[in-house]
């Protein structure tokens, strides 16, 4: 009598545990193939058209990760929508600015410089007033608020108001102080007046701030320059 007590509690216990008694489910059933959710473990028609595509499911597995240095479609994968789902022409010679090996080569670049050219005759560093630049203020003011500033409205501006300006745009401050350096360059070091001496050769690196402003270090080689420890002993 004992027994058959047993087997019946039993046989109700598997009973419940095969009867989902409130009918509840977590995934409804008109959703499970809302969208483009197919795969090749669904339930394929007989009327569907035939397909010689198959889905792979883990393309990763058994490959090493790439770095994203080496990797060549970093920047196309990271950024579909700059590229346009397309690529760019390729070149073997492009490396990631600021990265180790592109700062490597540019000091091997610096260090034959001055095997070749000798000790630099200055070193100086740009660095950006791109607080002071009405011109660069003006042009910031028309690009993001849509106005042109009179120059008693920018003189009228504190610090604060320059640098809202200045932090709405980095890549036309960055671009007009570029424009800046190259003129500098070419119009005052390089013109026939000699300023400072006949350039002959320079080198510069651009850094950035901790606000966020450009400036350079520079070195430049000067024409018929004296040599050190050969005319000041």
């Amino acid at each position: 009598m004992k027994k058959n007590s047993t087997e019946q509690e039993d046989n109700q216990d598997q009973n419940d545990s095969d009867d989902d008694s409130d009918h509840f489910s977590e995934v409804d059933e008109s959703e499970t193939h809302v969208g483009n959710t197919d795969t090749l473990l669904d339930h394929i028609p007989d009327d569907n058209p035939l397909c010689d595509t198959g889905l792979t499911f883990a393309p990763g597995e058994g490959q090493r990760p790439i770095s994203l240095y080496s990797d060549p479609d970093a920047e196309y994968l990271s950024f579909p929508t700059i590229f346009c789902g397309q690529r760019r022409p390729d070149n073997k010679d492009r490396s990631l600015r600021n990265s180790p090996v592109y700062l490597e080569k540019r000091k091997k670049d610096l260090f034959a410089m001055i095997r070749q050219l000798g000790l630099p005759t200055w070193f100086g560093s740009l660095s950006s007033a791109d607080t002071n630049w009405k011109d660069l203020l003006r042009i910031l003011g028309k690009l993001n608020d849509g106005k042109e500033y009179t120059d008693n409205e920018l003189e009228e501006m504190d610090w604060h108001q320059k640098s809202k300006l200045v932090q709405k745009d980095p890549v036309t401050c960055s671009r007009y102080f570029d424009y800046r350096v190259q003129q500098f360059i070419n119009l005052v070091l390089k013109s026939d007046h000699d300023p400072i001496g006949k350039l002959t050769d320079f080198f510069y690196r651009v850094e950035f701030q901790q606000r966020g402003s450009p400036h350079i270090h520079i070195l430049i080689w000067i024409e018929n320059a004296p040599v050190y420890e050969s005319e000041f002993k």
